[in-house]
């Protein structure tokens, strides 16, 4: 035994987090942009933009899991398209994503596996991560950051604004 003294914990009655409040269902609307590098020895920036549209539902006190779409515009991507003489195509992608959510309070950290589903110039992986931090600044409105990445490469951080329904 390491105490001088035993320690008194009062017990506590088990209060189940559902009885609290009911579960959350949530379905979220998000614009979000960025600018990004084509290469790291460029220094002009391109305009990337999208929107995604994702379902939450709360399983925890704590947890949410999450299921969405998302549609990116990648201005990088087509002065990327432009340059390679063997391709002519859309710079455009849609992804479907799903994820989990921590619900801290006003604040949602987000983790998200996507899958593109139109994707026609290939020079990426079939699939791509998302971690992201949205503070609600009200129960309708929220704004935050995001990270895409393929596999361990950072594809870029966007800011985004979006709504709750």
């Amino acid at each position: 035994d390491y105490y001088f003294h035993s320690l008194k914990l009062k017990k506590r009655k088990k209060i189940n987090w559902r009885e609290l409040h009911k579960p959350q269902k949530r379905t979220d609307f998000v614009f979000f942009a960025s600018a990004k590098q084509l290469n790291h020895y460029e220094f002009k920036k391109y305009f990337i933009f999208g929107f995604s549209a994702s379902k939450s539902w709360q399983i925890g006190r704590i947890n949410a899991l999450t299921a969405g779409l998302e549609w990116l515009v990648d201005g990088a991507k087509k002065e990327e398209i432009k340059r390679d003489e063997n391709f002519s195509g859309d710079y455009q992608r849609g992804g479907i994503m799903f994820g989990n959510e921590f619900l801290l309070g006003r604040f949602i950290f987000s983790q998200q596996i996507g899958i593109y589903f139109y994707k026609p110039y290939k020079v990426d992986d079939f699939y791509y991560q998302r971690y992201g931090l949205v503070f609600r600044i009200t129960d309708k409105f929220f704004a935050g950051v995001s990270l895409k990445a393929h596999r361990h490469v950072a594809d870029f951080l966007d800011f985004r604004i979006g709504v709750s329904l």
